[in-house]
């Protein structure tokens, strides 16, 4: 196996460990069986726990941005901030990364705080550059951030219908500036 699929190899039963067991299971032995390699393979990739959750992270809002762009480049239509909403629900139906234990690590890991405001200050850079500028941009944005951080941590769940009703009314909206 190469080094690359051993790191995929070893994100992928952290992550499942996560999922089914909580952050606070994660532990570099739990990962190490469940990946059905040595300690020492493990730690050769990733020497720490934070290491870890660090590299799942990035990886999570590297698809998130990926996605994104992707909606840019293809609806040129549409708002920035639209595609960031549209982004966003389509990042609630991939339930690889939805989990609240990934939140839980941002309150006790300042590395993984760092980098997601670092991409927040990203992002609203991209949205000042956006050719509409303005407060119903700024709801639009935050709101899909809002939904985010609601489904992420069970506090409220939208259905598909749901979810495509609120893009067709952020359009709507963006389209009225």
């Amino acid at each position: 196996m190469s080094g690359t699929e051993t790191k995929v190899l070893i994100l992928k039963s952290a992550m499942d460990i996560i999922q089914n067991d909580g952050i606070g299971s994660l532990t570099l032995e739990k990962v190490s069986k469940k990946a059905k390699i040595s300690k020492g393979g493990l730690l050769y990739h990733f020497p720490t726990k934070e290491s870890i959750l660090n590299e799942i992270f990035a990886n999570m809002l590297t698809k998130f941005e990926e996605k994104l762009n992707i909606s840019l480049l293809t609806d040129h239509s549409n708002e920035w901030s639209v595609n960031y909403m549209k982004s966003t629900l389509e990042d609630l139906l991939d339930t690889q990364y939805q989990t609240s234990g990934l939140i839980l690590a941002l309150a006790t890991q300042p590395a993984l705080m760092e980098l997601l405001r670092n991409k927040y200050k990203e992002w609203d850079k991209q949205m000042n550059k956006s050719k509409s500028n303005s407060d119903i941009s700024k709801i639009l944005r935050y709101a899909a951030d809002g939904i985010w951080f609601c489904e992420i941590l069970g506090l409220s769940k939208f259905s598909k219908k749901e979810k495509s009703k609120l893009l067709e009314q952020a359009k709507i909206l963006s389209e009225e500036e």
